[in-house]
């Protein structure tokens, strides 16, 4: 018989990286998120996929009770080197300048202006500006 995955147990796992529960709720679980969910193994089952996302971390080994928790691989990134004597990938460079990225884009203002419902009123708004 399987065992049906917990809260509890997810929690479990990712302190053993050092993501302690209240990180995992204010970063990993969307605002939404309600205690009473952590009972129900498919609302269980979306937060890990949550958790995961928000997190970084590989999904898989979120749900493999026996698997440790691994954080996803950066994408393959190709440098150029001049004649380097070192050639060995720059990983340090790769994760900070992606995680530069990540964060600089957090904090750009993305203003939303809705579409009109009416077609003339739209095509209106764009011809004026």
């Amino acid at each position: 018989m399987t065992e049906s995955l917990t809260m509890a147990a997810l929690y479990g796992k990712l302190s053993k990286i050092g993501l302690k529960k209240n990180y995992v709720r204010k970063n990993g679980l969307p605002s939404w998120w309600d205690d009473e969910l952590n009972d129900k193994p498919v609302a269980v089952l979306e937060g890990a996929g949550y958790i995961a996302k928000n997190l970084n971390l590989d999904l898989s080994s979120l749900l493999t009770p026996q698997e440790k928790v691994k954080f996803n691989r950066p994408p393959h990134t190709k440098f150029k080197q001049h004649n380097s004597q070192n050639n060995q990938h720059p990983h340090l460079a790769q994760a900070l300048a992606s995680r530069f990225a990540e964060l600089i884009s957090l904090g750009v203002e993305v203003n939303y202006t809705p579409l009109s419902k009416d077609a003339k009123t739209g095509a209106s708004q764009f011809c004026n500006e």
